[in-house]
């Protein structure tokens, strides 16, 4: 995909983020630190816990890939190490096969569509339906994170 367009769509997305989406941000608290593409950083708290945790939104390519995600340390901004990510609905606790990085294991992020278990579960069936924008992708990595351990 040509990037210029890309970029031009990550742009839309974010517009909606911090549009018409910033009600939902404020009421569940996401901190956004980076916007800038092909970008976009997150960081959440859980609510039981209240660990705040980075969440990496790497989409270049949008929307002709899903973002990739990486998880990282609010403080130092450092990657983290699969033993620092949330346990509980991730992944099946093994590296991704082909990143080696641990990696979110749903639909609409890219280390998902590209993994052998589900390389024929399309990201261009989840992005025709209209409803996988950023903002819901975002929620979705949200909900996932609210129900692990923190």
């Amino acid at each position: 995909m040509d990037p210029a367009v890309s970029q031009r769509k990550f742009d839309r997305e974010i517009e909606l983020l911090q549009g018409d989406a910033s009600r939902i941000v404020k009421e569940v608290g996401w901190e956004i630190t980076a916007v800038s593409f092909p970008e976009l950083a997150v960081i959440f708290t859980h609510p039981r816990s209240n660990r705040r945790v980075g969440f990496r939104f790497y989409c270049d390519g949008w929307d002709e890939q899903p973002p990739s995600l990486s998880l990282f340390d609010p403080e130092t901004k450092i990657e983290l190490p699969w033993d620092k990510w949330p346990q509980g609905t991730w992944s099946v606790g093994n590296p991704h096969p082909i990143t080696g990085k641990p990696f979110l294991c749903l639909p609409g992020i890219r280390e998902y569509h590209i993994h052998s278990s589900h390389v024929s579960d399309l990201w261009d069936n989840y992005k025709a339906k209209g409803s996988y924008t950023l903002t819901f992708i975002v929620h979705r990595v949200w909900q996932r994170f609210e129900e692990t351990n923190g």
